[in-house]
């Protein structure tokens, strides 16, 4: 039964289970519920912000980015009227590669970095130079591109004094679709 465009469970239908996608984009976060048949029963988008102290930084507060994936979770379970307790998984999708850095007590060690930061440029014209260009490609059939984590990785080791040392957890998103 449908009421108020929000879908309704009989009481007893205990089996109806739910899914949430959430798409981390460079300027929202939207997140869409889904029954287990693929119907879209709600969607929430929150702005987020890409912080750019520097030419070519894009990267993000990823307490921030908690946030608002927590605002965008909450608005559409409360549009769609699901238990969330039926709900049965979340995934999430970004906006592309980057580099998002969580220290052993499970906070951000660093800025997430989105897919659009080229601050890590020179390592890559560096390998580009040297061979390791061709030698990476062998084997994985990638070119090195600014945005990737090796780039990245190596840049941050260079440029911010112990962050690596906090970090035990290294992330990246990849964009699985073009929307929830």
């Amino acid at each position: 039964m449908v009421t108020d465009g929000k879908e309704q469970r009989k009481e007893g239908d205990r089996r109806m289970k739910y899914l949430i996608g959430i798409d981390n984009g460079g300027t929202f976060s939207k997140t869409a519920l889904f029954d287990e048949k693929g119907k879209q029963l709600a969607s929430a988008t929150v702005p987020t912000q890409t912080l750019t102290p520097k030419p070519g930084y894009a990267q993000r507060d990823m307490n921030e980015l908690w946030k608002v994936n927590a605002k965008s979770i909450k608005r559409a379970i409360e549009e769609s009227g699901v238990d969330p307790e039926k709900i049965a998984g979340v995934s999430f999708s970004g906006h592309g590669k980057g580099l998002y850095l969580v220290g052993a007590d499970r906070k951000p060690s660093y800025y997430g970095i989105a897919s659009t930061d080229t601050r890590a440029w020179e390592y890559v014209e560096k390998w580009n130079k040297d061979g390791t260009k061709e030698r990476v490609y062998e084997k994985t059939f990638q070119d090195i591109l600014s945005y990737q984590p090796v780039s990245l990785l190596s840049w941050i080791r260079d440029h911010e004094e112990g962050v690596l040392e906090r970090t035990k957890y290294i992330f990246r998103l990849r964009i699985i679709s073009g929307s929830c």
